[in-house]
């Protein structure tokens, strides 16, 4: 169970101990949720080129493309797989939040 700020009448005191915030912490979760958010965008639109040329076979394989970690430098290959890295960047920052 987590601490919560406990409200009470004026000159009463609280049933339990009020825990304060840091003032990093709501700033370290908002730059993680703007990162997150923003990657998230990133993703969509790149999921849309992949869409809109067809590059959704550009890599056959998973993990690897075509078999290597590195795909080849062919126009489908290339989109796919920035698609894939932007997964991966996305699916951490998500994750830390």
């Amino acid at each position: 169970m987590s601490e919560r700020a406990v409200l009470s009448p004026p000159g009463e005191r609280p049933s339990r101990p009020v825990v304060p915030v840091p003032a990093g912490g709501k700033r370290g979760l908002r730059a993680a949720a703007i990162a997150a958010t923003a990657a998230t965008f990133l993703l969509i639109g790149i999921g849309a080129l992949v869409r809109a040329t067809g590059s959704g076979l550009g890599c056959p394989g998973w993990p690897k493309c075509f078999g290597r970690w590195v795909p080849p430098l062919q126009y489908h290959a290339i989109i796919e797989y920035s698609h894939r890295l932007a997964t991966v960047v996305d699916t951490i920052l998500v994750v830390v939040l």
